[in-house]
């Protein structure tokens, strides 16, 4: 069951992510907007073996949201999508991935989620596994309508003009 505790809703980091891919990102390499969503959402991974008692409030937001998680996170994106790049360009024939670019795609898009999280009032604990210390910036809640309204309004703006999208941002604003 989701916890509003848990940490800043992952519709705030997909948006991010799409943002991030907007501002132009998405050309650094093919596959770079794939590596943004995915490793925008990456570090909630630790919810696959937090649990509802009390263990979920001490793997939550563990190493999967430090500094030691965000490398490992973008490495390991990285090497799955340079493998599936491999895959799929055998069968079809399309451009290849530039693997630098892709890496340090790979490596924003993890942090931005490290970031986020950090500036809310929950905090992350970025030094894990020397230090347990939390660092947070208390400045959104977990679950932040106005995030929402942020990042969708950048969509907004950068939306490629279709009426249906337009209105459903519109709409979407209006409703926050």
């Amino acid at each position: 069951m989701w916890d509003p505790e848990a940490g800043l809703d992952n519709l705030a980091h997909s948006l991010l992510a799409v943002v991030l891919a907007r501002a132009g990102l998405e050309r650094a390499s093919p596959l770079a907007s794939t590596a943004l969503l995915v490793g925008g959402n990456l570090p909630d991974l630790d919810l696959l073996w937090s649990r509802p008692e009390l263990g979920y409030y001490v793997h939550h937001r563990g190493v999967t949201h430090s500094v030691v998680g965000v490398a490992a996170g973008a490495v390991g994106l990285w090497c799955a999508l340079l493998l599936f790049d491999r895959a799929v360009r055998k069968r079809r024939a399309r451009q290849p991935v530039r693997p630098l670019s892709l890496l340090a795609v790979c490596a924003i898009a993890v942090s931005s989620h490290l970031l986020l999280d950090a500036a809310n009032g929950y905090g992350v604990r970025p030094w894990l596994p020397w230090d347990d210390g939390w660092v947070y910036g208390d400045l959104w809640v977990i679950v932040d309508p106005w995030i929402w309204l942020l990042l969708g309004g950048a969509l907004f703006v950068t939306s490629r003009g279709h009426p249906v999208l337009a209105t459903g941002w519109l709409a979407a604003g209006l409703a926050v």
